[in-house]
């Protein structure tokens, strides 16, 4: 039968100083790996919206009568949804295009829906829309 050796304290192991070490040397890899992982996955979400965006700026009347048709059924998911679309198409605006031809069009769009009060309200919140009164 074999002895075993009991530390009572942990700093009194022979391998002590070297395992904290290790560790720690790990935990920076593992930081290190994580982080790298994080910019691929957000560089590939960016290209991925940017493409969706080219897509969306190619299709511009067709995403202006979704927004409307979205906006014409008077019901809070269907403003929501209106609203992520008029998001996207400010968005692609400004990739492809520029913001006065957005302001325009957006200028259009609320004066068609503006008795609309719950649609305006979700435009103020997405940042879209002052409400002047």
């Amino acid at each position: 039968m074999s002895k075993i050796e009991i530390y009572p304290i942990v700093d009194t192991h022979p391998d002590y100083p070297i395992k904290p070490k290790l560790a720690q040397e790990a935990k920076q890899q593992r930081l290190k790996k994580e982080d790298k992982a994080k910019r691929r996955a957000e560089t590939a979400q960016r290209k991925a919206r940017q493409a969706m965006l080219m897509k969306i700026a190619q299709n511009l009347p067709s995403e202006w009568r979704s927004a409307h048709d979205n906006a014409e059924k008077a019901h809070a998911h269907a403003y929501d949804a209106a609203c992520r679309q008029l998001v996207d198409i400010r968005d692609a605006y400004l990739l492809c295009s520029d913001a006065v031809t957005f302001d325009r069009a957006l200028e259009k769009f609320i004066n068609t829906h503006r008795k609309r009060r719950a649609l305006l309200n979700r435009l103020v919140n997405v940042g879209l829309y002052q409400n002047q009164g």
